[in-house]
């Protein structure tokens, strides 16, 4: 009798969503965030392009640079402006060193008592030459994000006045019905 009386529940009775608190980013990766769940990279449900908004339709089509930018970021701990420019600064200094080091080395290599280490100090300096190529690659993926979080500003921003206008005018209209 006992067993009759507990039956486990087929299913876990599921939580509203409506009830869990909402997190908020905010800053430079809410920023991206915010704009990858607009453009659809986060699914929110399933999306009509068609209803996409104009300022969203071209932005997808730079979806590849976005996807870079927001990988770097999540590799640099990028997440304010501050971060950016920190980031940027610490690429510059590095730069600056391997230019030097480089510098070093190709002097090294004019010298006449160093023509039996040639090879290897020619080698040294390709190195150098492909850090730096990654390095500048860095820094301007950062003078990228800094433009782009701008203009992704804007467009939020156009947005939301826009559907804030529409919501005002379909109030407008369904009073005028009332």
């Amino acid at each position: 009798i006992l067993m009759e009386e507990f039956q486990p529940r087929d299913r876990l009775s599921p939580i509203p969503v409506k009830s869990l608190p909402k997190r908020k980013v905010g800053k430079l990766k809410g920023l991206y965030l915010y704009y990858c769940y607009e453009l659809d990279v986060i699914p929110k449900r399933r999306t009509n392009y068609a209803r996409l908004h104009y300022l969203l339709k071209e932005e997808l089509m730079k979806l590849d640079e976005i996807t870079a930018q927001v990988r770097f970021m999540g590799r640099q701990h990028i997440e304010t402006e501050e971060d950016l420019h920190r980031t940027a600064s610490e690429i510059e200094e590095k730069m600056k060193a391997l230019l030097e080091e480089r510098k070093v080395l190709r002097n090294e290599i004019r010298k006449p008592s160093n023509q039996d280490r040639t090879a290897e100090l020619r080698a040294e300096v390709s190195q150098k030459t492909r850090q730096l190529a990654v390095l500048r690659k860095e820094l301007k993926m950062c003078v990228q994000i800094a433009e782009r979080s701008r203009i992704m500003r804007e467009n939020v921003e156009q947005i939301q006045r826009e559907q804030e206008a529409e919501k005002r005018k379909e109030k407008d209209r369904d009073d005028k019905w009332r």
